[in-house]
């Protein structure tokens, strides 16, 4: 991203986490501010938007990558547990059971007297 100059990177560090413009000087946020503590859009326009490192964009991409590829990974990894605790969920609330019937460990016999 940096070396391609894509999204205007290379303008900015190869690697940081601040915000800039878009001649490479710090964005300062202030500047863009109204009274209120809203967005001032005229000096939002004057002023220009934020620019963001290459590293940063690109780790802010991998991180909404990483969070549902886990969720995939856990849901396939775990497919049959998940298909059992689903299907006997269904059944206690069809027959308004308890999803402990036919067990005899001691956890599930704590968990039946505190019931």
């Amino acid at each position: 991203m940096f070396y391609g100059n894509m999204s205007w990177a290379a303008y900015t560090p190869i690697n940081s986490n601040e915000s800039f413009r878009g001649d490479g000087t710090k964005y300062i946020v202030s500047e863009i501010m109204g009274d209120d503590g809203y967005v001032d859009i005229a000096a939002y326009a004057e002023y220009g938007p934020p620019y963001f490192t290459g590293a940063n964009v690109f780790g802010q991409g991998a991180w909404f990558a990483w969070y549902p590829m886990s969720l995939f990974y856990i849901c396939i990894k775990n497919w049959v547990l998940l298909k059992k605790a689903g299907s006997a969920m269904i059944k206690s609330i069809k027959t308004r059971g308890s999803i402990y019937e036919g067990h005899n460990d001691p956890h599930t016999r704590m968990i039946k007297r505190s019931v």
